[in-house]
């Protein structure tokens, strides 16, 4: 995507604005006050990112846990399925 360069103008004045806004303030307590604030939303960022991928791998892999382990697992299915057809074809006297 190609940006025009009347648009890269508007987008570097919007910029230009929020940081000056930001650091319009003359006082140097609110400056470190807001750098601070600006450091710490900087350092949450990867944070909050790796936990919410890592419990995106952790639902992955519990997923394929289950499917590995009902694949594993045939005879109950089997057992089930055996014992509901058999109980439809066999008389009723005869036992399973």
């Amino acid at each position: 995507m190609k940006f025009r360069p009347e648009d890269i103008r508007v987008m570097k004045r919007f910029f230009e604005k929020i940081v000056s806004g930001v650091f319009k303030s003359t006082s140097i307590k609110n400056k470190l006050k807001i750098s601070y604030a600006v450091i710490i939303f900087i350092v949450l960022i990867p944070s909050i990112t790796s936990v919410m991928f890592s419990n995106i791998l952790a639902e992955r892999y519990d997923r394929l846990i289950n499917n590995v382990d009902n694949a594993n697992n045939p005879i109950s299915i089997k057992k089930s399925g055996i014992s509901y057809r058999a109980k439809r074809i066999l008389p009723k006297e005869a036992s399973i």
